[in-house]
């Protein structure tokens, strides 16, 4: 399915994923033939079917050693008097040092993943009621289940139906459904008739290389960019509570994109792989805008602009703020990436290029630049910092006397 490699680059970020589709196409099995491809255990959970207990922990009394003996102590004097007719008083239930803790015990499907790199998935997500999508917060978010930590490899993936087509289906919060990159899975026709004339295949997984997260600073830069320049977009809090339990803009939701921009660009996911897990964590009109703005950049690459800060003068002539805005971001986040004094003092040939034809701009890049420590203060470019100094000083980045 051509779904499938989208999740499966969202999901090797650490991301929960949570596909929506109609019953019966596909959704479970192409996840076991995916897990089974990756050599990965799979527990598949029901979630209609489940008690907020079973994912918040089964609240059980632990007794210590010492309560044993105390109890042992006193059945043992008892014996010893004679006396059937009184009962055995133990000590912990008259000290407070003695009253026992209660603790939240995990079912054993959490046992298993908190010993292995599996995957966990939620099926009838959109079926399970309030209290039980309440409970799942801290599942998805942390990886905990009760008071045992799961592998912090496990990989969350979540299933749903729409609400029309689920029996008993709830609108999912919107505190749970902010958290997941929402993917609509759909039925390929070409890829199910071959299969069932000659055979299902092996699915294709694109597999992130152990590197991916160096891509991640320029991405967040390239978001930081868009949002300074489109502010309004960073929070859309749905109103309507059909919009609530699908993909929508939040801080959250913005870094996820990130992360999700840097592993297709990790992998070289093409543009449709792209916009479908960025539109899945932030909704797809903004994350259509986003799209069209990215690739309107024609960016110069952020290593060459730090040998060649020239490469930054058609932006400037071209006179787009959030251009230049996103070009001097990434050159920053390189950097600081692989940051050396050497780099460092290079890096303000571009701003200070920048900051004759778009000052604010400048500035606020050279802002972040400046408030990386130098360990050799003698790299420290005083003439190319001397506009930024004021401001600098402002912002308490530098002090008067650096």
């Amino acid at each position: 399915m051509k779904n499938l490699a989208s999740v499966a680059i969202a999901i090797q970020t650490g991301t929960p994923v949570l596909l929506w589709g109609a019953p019966g196409c596909g959704k479970t099995q192409n996840l076991y033939a995916m897990a089974k491809h990756m050599g990965r255990h799979m527990e598949v959970l029901i979630a209609s079917t489940r008690e907020p207990s079973d994912f918040s922990g089964l609240p059980i009394p632990r007794r210590n050693a010492n309560e044993v003996l105390d109890a042992m102590r006193a059945m043992a004097d008892m014996m010893k008097a004679g006396d059937s007719d009184s009962s055995p008083t133990f000590a912990y239930t008259t000290t407070e040092d003695y009253i026992p803790d209660v603790v939240q015990a995990p079912l054993s499907w959490a046992k298993k993943l908190s010993k292995q790199a599996g995957i966990l998935f939620l099926d009838e997500l959109s079926c399970a009621p309030p209290s039980v999508a309440a409970a799942l917060l801290r599942v998805v978010l942390d990886k905990v289940v009760g008071e045992m930590p799961l592998h912090p490899d496990t990989w969350m993936v979540a299933a749903a139906n729409p609400p029309e087509q689920a029996a008993g289906g709830w609108e999912l919060p919107l505190p749970l459904a902010n958290r997941f990159v929402h993917i609509q899975w759909g039925a390929d026709v070409d890829a199910w008739t071959a299969g069932m004339i000659s055979g299902w295949p092996k699915p294709k997984i694109p597999v992130l290389p152990d590197n991916w997260e160096e891509q991640l600073p320029q991405a967040k830069a390239l978001i930081a960019s868009y949002i300074r320049h489109q502010p309004t977009k960073l929070l859309i809090v749905p109103k309507e509570e059909s919009a609530a339990g699908k993909a929508w803009p939040s801080p959250r939701s913005w870094t996820m994109a990130a992360t999700m921009l840097a592993a297709c660009r990790s992998v070289g996911a093409g543009i449709d792989t792209q916009a479908e897990l960025i539109s899945g964590c932030i909704g797809n009109g903004v994350a259509l805008e986003f799209i069209a703005w990215l690739r309107d950049l024609d960016l110069p690459d952020p290593e060459m602009l730090l040998k060649d800060a020239s490469l930054l003068k058609p932006l400037l002539k071209e006179g787009r703020g959030d251009k230049i805005h996103a070009a001097l971001t990434s050159l920053v986040a390189v950097v600081i990436q692989n940051f050396t004094d050497e780099r460092w003092a290079m890096s303000w040939d571009a701003m200070l290029l920048a900051y004759e034809k778009a000052p604010d701009v400048a500035a606020a890049s050279a802002r972040a630049l400046a408030a990386k420590d130098v360990v050799d203060t003698s790299k420290w470019p005083t003439e190319k910092i001397r506009p930024f100094r004021k401001l600098l000083e402002a912002a308490a980045v530098i002090s008067k006397n650096k």
